[in-house]
Formats: structure tokens, C-alpha cells, sequence
């Protein structure tokens, strides 16, 4: 008994490869990108602290904030007790946050004026971090290697 191999056309053959490619160039896409993806709450905050450096600032219309040196060595550090340091070479702030992991918000209240901030997180992975002001402007951090 003789078997025959299954006839494939140059088209439908051709078509097929086309769409496993297809297929497979969404799939990288959609793996890579964790823009707007929000995790977990230690996420945030590592084992005991996690220190975030500034990636990026952009405005309420969305166009990049230029930073003087002193704003491009920012860095956020968060404690897993609920306190905050934010630092710059000129400068140290330190205070208290919540994170509602829910409502993806996070609050921090300073130490020093005990002035309450509160920002929409609109990404926070292992490696980054984004904090959307109400006006519409963002901080873009990322993990410190």
C-alpha cells in the first residue's frame, strides 16, 4: 500500500507561513510591552526597598520634560514599612505613602510639610514604574540595576 504525501499548494503553503509569522510577531509585541500593566504591591517596594531612578518626565500633553542634572539623578526609593525617600544631589525628601493597589493609586505625604500628593499608577512592573499626576503629566521610573 502506497501512501501519498499531502498535497500543499504554493499558495495555501504560503499563506500559512505568512500567518504563523504573523502570529508569532503579535505575540513578541504583546510580551514586550507592559506599558499601562500594574502588578503587585511589592512590585513597588522589593523584599524590604526598591530604588527607582528617573527615566523620563513628560507634561500634561504628553511631550518630554528636559532635567537639569541635579532632576536626571532623581531617584525614589520605597520601603516595604510604608516610607519613601526621594532624592537629588541637592536635595532629600522623605515622608509616608499608600499603595492602593485596587484603585491603583498610590499617596505620599511628606515628612518635612506633611503636604499629600497622590498619583495614578499607570504601570508599576519588576523594572518600571509610572506615576500620572491629575494634570495629566507623568513620571516614568526604572528599577535601579
Amino acid at each position: 500500500m502506497t501512501t501519498k504525501a499531502p498535497r500543499f499548494s504554493f499558495p495555501s503553503l504560503l499563506l500559512t507561513c505568512l500567518m504563523a509569522a504573523l502570529l508569532a510577531f503579535a505575540a513578541l509585541l504583546s510580551g514586550c510591552s507592559q506599558e499601562g500593566k500594574v502588578g503587585e504591591a511589592s512590585q513597588l517596594y522589593g523584599q524590604t526597598s526598591k530604588k527607582w531612578v528617573l527615566d523620563k518626565e513628560t507634561n500634561a500633553t504628553g511631550d518630554k520634560v528636559d532635567q537639569t542634572t541635579d532632576e536626571d539623578e532623581q531617584t525614589w526609593t520605597f520601603y516595604a514599612n510604608g516610607t519613601y525617600n526621594m532624592a537629588t544631589p541637592a536635595m532629600s525628601q522623605t515622608g509616608k505613602y499608600t499603595y492602593d493597589q485596587a484603585g491603583k493609586k498610590i499617596t505620599m505625604i511628606s515628612g518635612d510639610t506633611d503636604m499629600e500628593t497622590s498619583f495614578a499608577v499607570t504601570t508599576l512592573t519588576d523594572d518600571r514604574l509610572t506615576l500620572t499626576a491629575p494634570d495629566g503629566s507623568a513620571v516614568k521610573l526604572k528599577a535601579e540595576d
